[in-house]
């Protein structure tokens, strides 16, 4: 379960915890939230009753795919966000790549109401699971679904190239658009939407990425609305994306 942290009247329940289920701590110290993280383990054990089986069909597909070009990794958990919000898109001044090639400014997306979520290709488990989510949510929205800009931004752009990223969105809704560049420009990014990222090695040349996992919704008009939790359940999801909608 969820617990929600009230912060200048924005209901921001953060998926802060770490695959133990243990909370992560904001930069403060103080625990802002933890959210019950799934533990690894076959994908009908987690997946919702409704659309159990497209969410089990789209983790079993990236999963596979994931296996094919990118080998085993370590569980990667998701990173405490910081206390800040993140700013309005209107003052975002960063340009992307996105995942057909396309040079994209985030500040250009004001205008329609945004769903943002941070990740990377190699990501084990919350990734493809909260790119399925979405998923889902985009189909439970019906045409509604089409207002909406929905973008990945990575967090990995060493690993992340526009190819890697137009073969991993295969596997999701085609409305979801991906985003890279370099090093640089992420960490603007990242910084822009006060997205913690650790890179977390594992054993001499491998390594794997602990983010933020939480999905930021931005009304039309640029301001920040709200941050879906991981795993948050689909009855208190769809409502809130609906009010970025209005």
């Amino acid at each position: 379960v969820a617990v929600l942290a009230v912060v200048d009247d924005v209901e921001a329940d953060l998926g802060l915890a770490g695959d133990d289920g243990v909370g992560l701590l904001g930069d403060d110290g103080g625990e802002l939230g933890a959210a019950g993280a799934h533990q690894a383990g076959d994908p009908d054990d987690f997946a919702p009753a409704q659309g159990q089986a497209d969410v089990a069909h789209h983790l079993r597909t990236a999963q596979a795919a994931r296996a094919q070009h990118q080998g085993a990794g370590g569980a990667a958990r998701p990173a405490g966000p910081s206390l800040k919000l993140p700013r309005p898109l209107s003052e975002m001044d960063v340009t992307l790549t996105d995942h057909r090639g396309r040079r994209v400014t985030i500040s250009d997306w004001v205008g329609w109401p945004s769903l943002v979520f941070f990740g990377f290709t190699y990501c084990p488990e919350v990734c493809p699971t909260t790119l399925s989510d979405i998923s889902l949510w985009l189909d439970g929205l019906g045409a509604e679904a089409d207002l909406l800009n929905v973008a990945l931004i990575t967090v990995d752009p060493e690993r992340d190239t526009v190819a890697a990223l137009a073969d991993y969105l295969t596997y999701f809704d085609p409305r979801i658009t991906g985003h890279t560049g370099t090093p640089e420009e992420i960490a603007r990014a990242t910084e822009a939407f006060r997205v913690r990222v650790e890179r977390q090695p594992l054993g001499e040349d491998d390594y794997t990425m602990d983010h933020t996992s939480g999905v930021f919704l931005f009304r039309a008009d640029g301001s920040f609305s709200s941050i879906i939790d991981y795993h948050e359940d689909r009855a208190v999801t769809l409502p809130k994306i609906r009010r970025v909608l209005t």
